[in-house]
């Protein structure tokens, strides 16, 4: 049976170009889509998140002021005080669709050409109009496996890249040299809490202090543990762990036993054990209550926040322990607010701040904690648009993932 696409399956050492990239869309759009799609903007991404080996292409809607209705999933545009609704017709002009291939590596054409359709379906998918609630969900797996039909089983799309098609990439000799740079300053910064771990990985010391402030005040958590061991580092990067941090984010490995496992038998130290465990944990050292990343420096003490906001009756000022006891407290002071305006008021930095100096970039660190505040409780409640960020990397996720 004759191929469809007439593609280079052994060489190793293709690297695609815009120009290959363009045309082969062109070809793919007319014999899988038919011709459905329209213009789109080609690029290959060298830097950011998956860039040293585990993302292969990633799709993305470049126009700004993009929005979406929580309540229908539909994508709009305001224009002149007009709502414009996206569909497959004007989703060029409102979406300026763009899809990139990772420029770090080398391989087959014929895995580039598939990552490329893969990102293809992503853009058939957004281009409806109507935003998925997992990039990766019901409609993107109709979507791959009416393409991979339509081919005959030449470019086979499946949700994340299999085994097969993973051997035909390599890093080139200067993405190699980088990732071995960022093993070598990379730290995971390991958070045990009363119901999760988190892991961070990041090349940030101040990233360390800050997160140590953060977490050494909180009451759920138990223990936080630093580790620069290569032999860990490289069971993380080999495991798709190869984002470092530079902002409070983390990965939740709380089920993943193996890499617990792993983290326990690496060589690093407590920053921070909880004097009572209350048995909520295997025993474990006697608690650390200094910092020492570098023995010359003693950890700078946690900032007290302070939640403060001006009322009819004068000023109402609290210290923030925590979110759920503030909430308490704002709905018993404010008996008639509703639920949203608490949460809008709670989701305003210009509402705290810090209640001594410290030596730290407190500010940041407020930030931070209202971040991820934000991030665990208000997402998706009582709050039906959703705006949709230009630098979403859109193969990866939906806006609305998880709700």
């Amino acid at each position: 049976m004759d191929k469809m696409f007439e593609l280079d399956y052994e060489t190793r050492s293709f690297k695609p170009t815009v120009e290959w990239m363009a045309e082969r869309y062109n070809e793919a759009n007319q014999k899988l889509f038919n011709g459905e799609l329209g213009s789109c903007e080609f690029g290959l991404f060298t830097s950011g998140k998956g860039s040293l080996g585990n993302t292969n292409g990633h799709f993305r809607m470049k126009a700004r002021d993009l929005l979406c209705s929580r309540y229908d999933r539909r994508l709009y545009k305001v224009i002149n005080g007009e709502k414009i609704y996206v569909n497959r017709e004007n989703f060029v002009a409102l979406a300026n669709p763009e899809i990139e291939l990772n420029g770090n590596k080398l391989g087959s054409e014929w895995a580039f050409m598939v990552t490329l359709v893969h990102e293809m379906c992503h853009y058939y998918d957004y281009s409806s109009g109507i935003i998925p609630k997992q990039a990766h969900g019901g409609r993107f797996v109709r979507i791959a496996n009416a393409i991979t039909q339509k081919s005959g089983g030449q470019i086979e799309v499946t949700k994340k890249t299999t085994l097969e098609r993973s051997q035909h990439f390599v890093l080139d000799g200067k993405a190699k040299q980088a990732e071995m740079n960022k093993k070598a300053r990379a730290t995971a910064l390991v958070v045990y809490k009363k119901n999760e771990v988190r892991l961070i990985i990041t090349t940030l010391e101040k990233l360390v202090y800050e997160i140590y402030n953060i977490e050494s005040n909180r009451k759920d958590t138990l223990k936080i543990y630093r580790s620069n061991d290569p032999q860990l580092i490289e069971t993380l990067f080999n495991s798709g762990f190869k984002s470092t941090m530079r902002s409070y984010r983390y990965w939740n490995i709380t089920k993943n036993s193996n890499l617990i496992n792993a983290i326990d038998n690496s060589e690093g130290k407590e920053l921070y054990e909880a004097p009572d465990m209350g048995g909520e944990m295997l025993t474990t050292k006697r608690p650390t209550q200094t910092l020492s990343v570098n023995p010359t420096q003693q950890a700078p003490a946690s900032p007290k926040i302070i939640f403060s906001i001006k009322t009819s009756n004068g000023v109402f000022e609290t210290q923030c322990n925590s979110f759920s006891e503030l909430r308490v407290q704002l709905q018993n002071r404010f008996p008639k607010m509703s639920y949203e305006t608490i949460s809008k008021l709670m989701g305003n930095r210009a509402n705290f701040k810090k209640l001594e100096e410290n030596k730290m970039d407190t500010k940041t660190i407020i930030e931070s904690v209202i971040d991820e505040f934000m991030e665990n409780e208000f997402r998706g409640a009582n709050n039906d648009v959703c705006t949709i960020d230009p630098n979403m990397d859109l193969s990866e996720f939906s806006p609305l993932e998880g709700e």
